[in-house]
């Protein structure tokens, strides 16, 4: 069973050793795949996430005190598929016409910040094409689903982050986490998930079902 936590609960229980970063990622692409008919998720990563996870428990064993200035640290998080690349995650926005253009080679300022916190980013999250529609279902892709009620829509542009079940949205404000100069500053802020399922055992919360 996983259950439900918010990012830094998940942090702390990391930090603590009550759960690995490793588990945490197995635990979190389990709720992925879990909810899969939801159509949250454009981009999955596993290899990627679990790579990562490994080489921070690596690090926490060995230099822990290295970890010390990652508020998130080790914590999986998937990412929105539109404005700030991540490397080795290819972005596409959303579009059938930019699929397989992006290498996914290189981090955007956003990214690199959002990396220093700590985060690993394992796949991204769907959104309709170019974000500009107010509901989720681009061509080529199962529609996103309200976790809530599978026949209504979550919305958009952030449809697949708000139907990643299990998953909490973080949200900075506006200057906190820019995106210049990659893609330009214009939002008030971008929204990005973070997958809070850890193993049974580790805090009290409800169940993700």
């Amino acid at each position: 069973m996983t259950k439900q936590n918010d990012a830094m609960a998940l942090a702390a229980a990391i930090a603590s050793s009550r759960v690995s970063a490793s588990e945490a990622m197995e635990a979190s692409l389990a709720a992925v795949r879990k909810h899969r008919d939801l159509g949250a998720v454009d981009v999955l990563k596993p290899e990627l996430g679990l790579e990562v996870a490994a080489a921070f428990d690596a690090e926490r064993r060995t230099t822990p005190e290295s970890l010390s200035g990652r508020p998130f640290g080790d914590v999986p998080t998937l990412v929105k598929d539109l404005g700030s690349p991540f490397a080795g995650i290819p972005e596409a926005a959303g579009s059938n016409a930019l699929r397989g253009l992006s290498d996914g080679s290189a981090d955007s300022e956003f990214a690199r910040r959002f990396r220093a916190t700590g985060l690993i980013s394992f796949g991204s999250t769907l959104v309709p094409e170019f974000g500009m529609s107010v509901s989720t279902e681009p061509l080529g892709r199962d529609p996103a689903r309200n976790p809530l009620d599978p026949k209504r829509t979550p919305g958009g542009s952030s449809g697949g982050s708000v139907a990643c079940c299990g998953l909490i949205g973080l949200k900075p404000s506006r200057g906190v986490m820019p995106q210049a100069p990659d893609f330009g500053n214009i939002w008030p802020g971008s929204p990005r998930n973070l997958p809070c399922a850890v193993p049974s055992g580790t805090h009290a919360s409800p169940s993700i079902t």
